[in-house]
């Protein structure tokens, strides 16, 4: 996410009036133009990918699958990829526009607007119906961080290999896996 849309982000949208050129399932332009340009308009559609089957990957006994599920769990990621549930992608693409992480001095809330109505959990509850606990409240919060830069990503491709900046060409095979 770029420092522009993060700061967009973090702006409370009950605060911004709604203009007449929003569609009425967002409450800001941003939600709007987030939706139309960083969510539907994803470049790399590798695969339909809802949630990972771990189970499956184990019973491969593949080195870099195994290599993947080690890093996956040692980085807290293992159960929210394995969530399965009934997707509705409209609903979760929505979501992920709207989203507003409010902090209060007592309480921490998640909102979010589907269908031009807000919604509103406790960000612990929120964490909880993904898996997440307690021992989990203190660890980095990677939907805040920036894309990984071009030199950052360099060591996830093949060496001397043509590949374009994030895209899936050339990538090692535990990044492609992964990807």
């Amino acid at each position: 996410m770029t420092a522009k849309a993060r700061n967009e982000r973090e702006k409370n949208p009950f605060n911004i009036r709604k203009g007449r050129s929003v569609e009425y399932r967002f409450q800001t332009k941003f939600h709007q133009d987030f939706y139309e340009s960083a969510i539907l308009s994803k470049k790399y559609k590798v695969a339909r990918s809802q949630y990972v089957d771990w189970q499956k990957y184990e019973d491969m006994e593949d080195p870099i699958f195994d290599e993947i599920i080690d890093a996956c769990k040692k980085k807290h990621v293992y159960k929210i990829m394995g969530f399965k549930y009934d997707w509705n992608n409209e609903i979760i693409a929505q979501f992920y526009a709207t989203y507003y992480f409010e902090k209060d001095v007592h309480v921490r809330w998640v909102h979010w607007m589907i269908e031009g109505k807000w919604y509103k959990i406790n960000y612990f509850e929120f964490a909880a119906m993904f898996g997440f606990g307690k021992s989990d409240h203190g660890r980095n919060r990677i939907h805040n961080w920036s894309h990984l830069s071009e030199e950052d990503m360099k060591d996830m491709y093949f060496p001397g290999r043509e590949w374009e900046y994030g895209g899936p060409k050339g990538l090692i095979p535990f990044c492609g896996y992964l990807n």
